[in-house]
């Protein structure tokens, strides 16, 4: 999966210089208006602050060369944030990688999330804590890493109480939680915050208390 750099060295705003790209490589150039973009969300920028001329000149290119690759600023933002949620999928289901335990797969899960979370937190805060624009309500960014989480709830509830629609609502709870202790202690790091995972386990235990092995 092509990737969003990132550029531990690079500030958004800072002068930045460009080779030509050769004949027919708009991909690159495509590549390089998300890559800046990324940066000055990351910095701060909102999606409505944000501007096409910003973003070219974050870039170093015309302005107008940004209306080759997207129609408008939502379509640049959109394609940014899918790139970041693609990142996230990723990670969740490495994690979930060898494991056949229900249970445990759901625990495993929930912990790529939250080193994302950890890891990434200007990627997090991007697609997490700013407002992204619809572009299409029936098809939202990043419902497939959602649907990760849906899937492994789905295979932990009781053959009798199990539902596509008991799924969707436990997994919303799950996210909500996860989405708590990760923001929390970002926000409250002097706060005595148990340990991550024991408190992962021991609220996913208390859901599915049938299933819950000793990890």
């Amino acid at each position: 999966m092509e990737s969003i750099k990132e550029e531990p060295g690079r500030k958004a705003g800072s002068p930045t210089r460009r080779e030509r790209n050769a004949h027919g490589s708009g991909q690159h150039l495509r590549q390089e208006l998300m890559d800046a973009a990324d940066r000055l969300l990351a910095a701060g920028a909102t999606p409505e602050s944000l501007s096409l001329r910003a973003v070219a000149r974050e870039a170093g290119v015309a302005a107008p060369s940004v209306y080759l690759q997207f129609e408008n600023k939502d379509a640049l933002i959109d394609a940014v944030v899918a790139k970041r949620f693609g990142q996230l999928a990723e990670q969740v289901t490495a994690s979930l990688a060898g494991e056949t335990h229900p249970f445990t797969r759901l625990v495993r899960g929930c912990e790529g999330y939250i080193a994302f979370a950890q890891e990434h937190p200007s990627a997090y805060r991007m697609i997490f804590e700013i407002t992204i624009p619809v572009r299409d309500p029936d098809i939202p960014t990043g419902r497939d890493v959602f649907q990760l989480l849906v899937d492994a709830t789905y295979a932990c509830l009781p053959a009798d109480h199990a539902s596509p629609e008991k799924a969707f609502a436990t997994a919303t709870d799950i996210w909500v939680a996860m989405h708590g202790m990760v923001t929390l202690r970002r926000h409250l790091p002097a706060f005595p915050w148990p340990d991550t995972s024991e408190q992962l386990i021991g609220f996913l235990g208390a859901l599915f208390p049938h299933l819950r092995p000793s990890i």
